[in-house]
């Protein structure tokens, strides 16, 4: 069996790629440093190396530099993998003695062909000591004079020409579709020419339309200009903060007290849950079209929904001593895809929190006639200026600016707002003065109420042993490959559950289930080592058709419930798990 060695310091990355190498049936070595993979080349000889450029004690080019230098090692071919583009990267990758340079991100089956070209050549070349010398100019730099096998040249100068290729692609499909469409108009003119008058006009009519999605397109590059300009910028400066506590943590824990241990700790939590806000709009703003292919309209009463978002942010309300009060009433039944009004009602209530000063006041109340309920939030802010407010709901305007406690925004979260309202038939209105406050509004259609269906409320899990004496605790399975998330899954099942099972990858969880036929719960996430989650879950089905699964994956494959139950779940659910959705689940599937 062919082995290779993969050089990555991301281990999320590293157990990706050791995924798709042994799927593809390679004997696979992982190295989390430069030095570490040299020594394991030194101590094992790889036929094959795939390693990253940008790596701590050895990078990818000096990695590469070292073993070709060493005649034992210098026959072992290189892939590097990397997010670097410019051409000066290309030059060390040839200079180091790379036999292949593949820019991120890539198709695994495109990375499979690579290394089967790689190998194929070792082999038909292993006697073939041929030099070329190749005399290459850069703009801004000296003329270097390097020397590389003619094919490793060549391979290089391929890869990252293909990687030009796939950038360009969506453009050529965009170009592609819309050249057919005006060849199969020429068509049409060509054979109605009895009806000219009237052809022309459709042709005018179709040209409109074309001017039409040549503008959405335009806004389209314009949005995706934004987000790239958000990614860039608002991710990178949170994340930097958050590196760097983690790191005086880990370098001075033992020397911090108490309450500085509870400071630093803090101050991560709040990092990473505003990281993950606006990830979390980032990826919601960007799955808009599909999200609406895949609307899920129904009746639901708007107050639970606006109270459990107020519970949601109730913390922070007591940290800034901000009143938040609600005069919904139970009832105020509306027809709307649920999912997208819930994303509405939180970005607005968390705005209204984020820029209102501390002891503040945010008031929630709605009016309803016949056929629109309107939902008000209003605050006691900072308010916004008449010129900025035609701003607020354009991304590819400049409109974030920092809470009244530093808090970071992007604007990102209005736009969501206006998008989802406007798919469900509402309309947001903003009323606002500086030093006086905001009033973000707005409709939704009304729906209607059910005919005294289920009144009474469900217990919860939480209080299923309260409420019935003679129900017992479930037992549960977490398999769960990352410490952390296990941690986090016993913690917030520890009231539901004095019998938790845990394992870390797919083999451990069909034996544990297999064993355990009394089991009521797995907790699957989708990606582990050995055998995934999805596989895992196929081969429990073939014994326990009983047991509820519920898978759990940072990405949302399933777009549809019927994707995953043909899997053989009962439900997904997507990271970070919310504890009081996961419990709300439990109680619906149990």
């Amino acid at each position: 069996m062919i082995k290779i060695l993969i050089a990555e310091d991301s281990p999320t990355q590293a157990t990706t790629l050791k995924f798709i190498l042994e799927k593809s049936k390679f004997e696979v070595m992982v190295a989390y440093d430069g030095q570490e993979a040299y020594d394991m080349v030194i101590s094992q000889t790889p036929d094959l190396i795939v390693s990253d450029i940008i790596m701590p004690k050895l990078n990818g080019f000096e990695l590469c530099e070292k073993l070709k230098s060493n005649k034992a090692t210098s026959h072992i071919p290189i892939i590097l993998l990397t997010s670097l583009s410019a051409t000066e990267d290309l030059f060390e990758a040839i200079k180091a003695g790379a036999s292949n340079f593949i820019t991120k991100p890539y198709k695994p089956e495109y990375l499979i062909s690579q290394i089967q070209k790689v190998l194929k050549y070792k082999i038909n070349n292993e006697n073939n000591e041929d030099q070329l010398r190749v005399e290459m100019t850069f703009p801004g730099s000296k003329d270097r004079l390097i020397s590389a096998n003619p094919q490793q040249v060549l391979n290089l100068l391929i890869s990252s020409y293909e990687a030009a290729i796939q950038r360009n692609e969506e453009l050529t499909e965009t170009q592609k579709e819309l050249r057919n469409i005006n060849e199969h108009l020429e068509e049409i003119v060509e054979e109605r020419t009895k009806l000219l008058s009237r052809e022309i006009e459709e042709r005018k009519k179709t040209q409109d339309q074309l001017n039409v999605k040549n503008i959405q397109l335009e806004n389209l590059n314009s949005e995706k200009d934004k987000l790239f300009s958000i990614i860039a910028h608002d991710l990178r400066s949170p994340f930097s903060g958050f590196i760097g506590l983690t790191k005086v943590m880990s370098e001075n824990a033992s020397t911090f007290g108490k309450d500085k241990i509870v400071h630093y700790t803090k101050r991560l939590h709040n990092t990473a849950a505003n990281i993950f806000d606006l990830l979390n709009n980032l990826l919601e703003w960007a799955n808009i079209n599909k999200r609406v292919a895949n609307s899920q309209f129904s009746n639901f009463d708007l107050f639970p929904l606006v109270n459990s978002n107020i519970e949601l942010v109730s913390e922070r309300a007591k940290q800034k001593n901000i009143k938040i009060k609600s005069n919904l009433s139970s009832n105020q039944f509306v027809f709307a895809d649920r999912e997208m009004i819930n994303i509405a009602v939180r970005n607005l209530i968390t705005n209204a929190l984020k820029f209102t000063d501390k002891g503040g006041e945010i008031e929630i109340s709605s009016t309803i006639d016949d056929t629109l309920i309107e939902l008000s939030i209003k605050d006691s802010g900072v308010g916004i200026p008449p010129e900025k407010i035609k701003k607020l709901f354009k991304i590819d305007e400049e409109t974030g600016t920092k809470g009244t406690d530093g808090e970071p925004s992007t604007g990102l979260g209005l736009v969501l707002c206006k998008e989802f309202i406007e798919k469900n038939g509402g309309e947001l209105k903003v009323q606002s003065e500086p030093d006086v406050g905001s009033d973000f509004s707005f409709t939704i259609p009304r729906g209607k109420k059910p005919s005294e269906i289920e009144k009474q409320e469900m217990p919860s899990i939480e209080n299923i042993s309260q409420t019935n004496d003679k129900k017992r605790k479930i037992k549960i399975l977490i398999a769960e490959d990352d410490i952390a998330s296990q941690m986090f899954l016993k913690v917030i099942t520890k009231n539901i559950s004095d019998d938790v099972f845990v394992v870390d990858n797919g083999v451990e969880a069909v034996k544990t289930i297999n064993s355990n036929d009394d089991i009521d719960v797995i907790l699957m996430d989708i990606q582990m080592p050995l055998l995934s989650g999805d596989e895992a879950t196929k081969k429990i089905r073939e014994f326990n058709k009983d047991v509820i699964i519920i898978a759990n994956s940072a990405f949302n494959q399933f777009s549809e419930s019927s994707d995953f139950k043909e899997i053989g779940f009962d439900h997904f659910i997507s990271k970070p798990i919310n504890k009081d959705k996961l419990i709300e689940l439990l109680n619906e599937l149990i």
